[in-house]
């Protein structure tokens, strides 16, 4: 298994300085909406992100498809 940031990773020392806003690079399969729309995003944005390669770990596990995700909820 190998991890990597792309050197695009940020260290924020407090929760009021971790919002950023503006353009940047992003996987649109696994970005929050405020991301693409390069609003304001901060640790829910990165939550959404996460919670989308849970999702694609699980699929691959039980070799099911996710062609109406949200059908389950």
């Amino acid at each position: 298994v190998y991890i990597t940031d792309f050197g695009l990773a940020k260290y924020y020392t407090s929760i009021a300085t971790s919002e950023t806003e503006g353009p940047t690079m992003f996987t649109r399969k696994y970005a929050a909406p405020e991301v693409v729309e390069q609003d304001k995003r901060g640790f829910a944005a990165d939550i959404f992100s996460l919670g989308c390669v849970f999702v694609e770990i699980i699929t691959v596990i039980t070799r099911k498809t996710c062609s109406k995700p949200l059908s389950r909820f």
